[in-house]
């Protein structure tokens, strides 16, 4: 987001290898919240019965950024589990933890008023002139931390209830150097005069440094019963 209340969820802050599928809404169903304004996207995080036994499996990557010249690194580790011999019970853990340190560069133009005369008759000036140019460079810092604890317990042949605990923050701190040229006099269409001269023209340089915090807590406990005529799903989180 760009600093203000939104909608909006920051993917990046949720491990992908917590994730087991998927669920794509694409309109307001009936069991959905009132307030939605559309489709919905569901993160289901894995379960101990999506596997057909014990699995034991992480990650380690090494990460590095051409533009900074300079690296990082992230790591993982999912475990899931059928721990009793009913094969009633089921728990999933996994961790992870990554630190990233890149940089962007963009550049962004301003050109005058579609209203002023183009220039292309001018030899080597094609069209709008430019107004404004900025030229941005940022140094970022990012560190993320994520786990999840999933309780999954079969009630009989047609019920199954859980209990699943998320956790996941990150602190990034980026450096935001812009140089910014304003006020560039537009061209007349028919000759190399100035419309104007550089009572406006500034070149400034700023440089911005951002911190921001996020974090994300999810406790829910809820389960599904399945009937040959119907399924009852039930959660309060």
């Amino acid at each position: 987001t760009a600093g203000q209340e939104t909608r909006a969820v920051d993917l990046s802050t949720i491990p992908s290898d917590i994730i087991g599928s998927i669920e794509v809404i694409k309109a307001l169903t009936p069991d959905r919240d009132a307030d939605a304004f559309g489709g919905a996207i569901n993160l289901v995080t894995r379960s101990a019965f999506d596997l057909p036994g014990r699995s034991l499996n992480g990650k380690v990557e090494y990460r590095y950024n051409n533009l900074r010249r300079d690296d990082g690194y992230a790591l993982s580790l999912n475990y899931s589990d059928v721990v009793n011999q009913a094969r009633t019970l089921g728990i999933t853990a996994s961790l992870s933890y990554s630190d990233e340190r890149y940089a962007q560069n963009d550049y962004e133009i301003a050109y005058f008023d579609k209203a002023i005369a183009p220039v292309n008759t001018i030899p080597g000036i094609t069209n709008q002139a430019i107004s404004e140019f900025d030229q941005r460079f940022r140094h970022i810092n990012k560190e993320s931390f994520g786990g999840n604890l999933n309780f999954d317990y079969k009630v009989g042949d047609f019920t199954q209830v859980y209990a699943k605990l998320f956790h996941n923050g990150s602190d990034t701190e980026a450096n935001r150097f812009r140089l910014r040229q304003r006020g560039f006099a537009a061209l007349a269409a028919t000759s190399t005069d100035l419309r104007a001269t550089g009572a406006e023209a500034r070149i400034t340089r700023r440089h911005d440094r951002i911190q921001t915090a996020r974090t994300n807590d999810r406790i829910a406990v809820g389960g599904k019963t399945r009937r040959p005529a119907r399924t009852l799903d039930y959660e309060v989180n």
